[in-house]
């Protein structure tokens, strides 16, 4: 069923194209807010984006709805709009599989924007009060360039903005990379005193691999830490040390409160 399902996305892809230039869109956009609206049963305000990076976003209004749209929706099939009213609806979990599906097979039409370009719009702070993220990416880079041969080019980092979260955390996201704008975040609670450079380090190396195989990241399905990025990872100089200091001081990261550690600096 899916890969019937795909080859008929597929096939709509020239049209999907041709919109723009057959003045056919503003018909689809009609036709696209009708069938949501059906669906809804409430009226729906549908703007058409050429967005790099939010497919679909929506805000519900007094008496209905406003919902962007990526222009690869325009086009798109009955049930594909079915799901995607049922994604507004209540934010259903089957509709958003088949919609991130839909997505994925008509990614070729998302307009390439380089990972640079994307950094250039962002405004990235590297330093801490304690850290700074700019160094400990440069020791990390040495690293990789030794373990592979390969300078990791275009990689920025930044600390990432602190969560509002209640105390105390169940879990803590340390670091995150992002395969599109190759930017690597370390969470504000790394910016402390106690914890020690070498394990800041280790979690930039960290991602650092994930930028190393980043095309897994990009794969529909997908795996991220597999045997031999753990046998990697393992080969790191602070690796088990690391370990066993997040081990001994967990509870110092999951019981951090904003404003105890970074104040965001230019650079």
């Amino acid at each position: 069923m899916r890969r019937r399902l795909d080859r008929r996305w597929g096939s709509r892809a020239a049209r999907l194209v041709a919109l723009a230039h057959n003045g056919a869109e503003a018909r689809e956009r009609a036709r696209v807010s009708r069938r949501l609206r059906l669906r809804l049963g409430a009226p729906v305000e549908v703007e058409v984006t050429d967005n790099t990076y939010t497919m679909i976003s929506f805000t519900r209004r007094r008496g209905g709805y406003g919902v962007r749209l990526h222009h690869m929706f325009l086009g798109a099939p009955d049930d594909i709009l079915e799901r995607l009213a049922a994604y507004v609806r209540g934010h259903d979990r089957q509709a958003s599989a088949v919609l991130d599906d839909y997505i994925h097979e008509h990614r070729r039409l998302i307009r390439h924007v380089s990972p640079v370009k994307r950094q250039e719009r962002l405004e990235l702070s590297t330093r801490g009060r304690v850290h700074d993220l700019a160094k400990l990416l440069g020791r990390a880079s040495f690293q990789y360039r030794r373990m592979f041969g390969l300078e990791a080019r275009d990689v920025a980092i930044a600390w990432a903005p602190a969560p509002k979260v209640r105390l105390p955390r169940r879990s803590i996201k340390l670091g995150s990379y992002s395969a599109d704008t190759q930017i690597i975040r370390i969470h504000p609670a790394l910016d402390q005193p106690a914890v020690p450079a070498y394990f800041v380090e280790w979690i930039v190396f960290h991602e650092l691999l994930h930028h190393r195989f980043r095309a897994d990241l990009k794969a529909r399905n997908g795996r991220i830490h597999t045997p031999h990025f753990c046998r990697l990872e393992q080969q790191y100089p602070f690796y088990f040390p690391a370990m066993a200091w997040e081990r001994q001081n967990l509870d110092l990261l999951l019981w951090w409160f904003p404003g105890e550690g970074v104040k965001l600096k230019a650079g």
